[in-house]
């Protein structure tokens, strides 16, 4: 699991928990690009649904997160095809909302 937190427009702050799940579907290539692709994978996954859910209020995060979420292994593996891995699912897992928009 990685956590993160992540800021709405409505200036919530959003601690979230997620699972990355992965496989290495070329030992090739992950064998000739090595990287640290745990680390990539979480500061990936951190700044793609940074993105996405910066521009969301608080209420709209509500309805959309699991449909952001479901979209970023797609995105992953445009990236991390060529080190040859594959991201089979992103789930959060859990969150917790902090700020004053957050209690209503």
């Amino acid at each position: 699991p990685t956590d993160f937190s992540v800021r709405t427009s409505d200036n919530v702050l959003i601690n979230l928990h997620a699972r990355i799940t992965f496989s290495i579907s070329s030992a090739k290539l992950f064998a000739e690009r090595p990287i640290d692709f745990v680390a990539h994978l979480e500061i990936w996954l951190a700044n793609t649904l940074l993105e996405e859910y910066a521009t969301l209020d608080m209420r709209s995060f509500m309805l959309k997160y699991q449909e952001v979420t479901k979209s970023a292994p797609d995105h992953a593996n445009s990236r991390f095809g060529e080190y040859g891995l594959t991201i089979s699912d992103v789930q959060i897992v859990h969150f917790d909302a902090e700020g004053v928009e957050a209690r209503k």
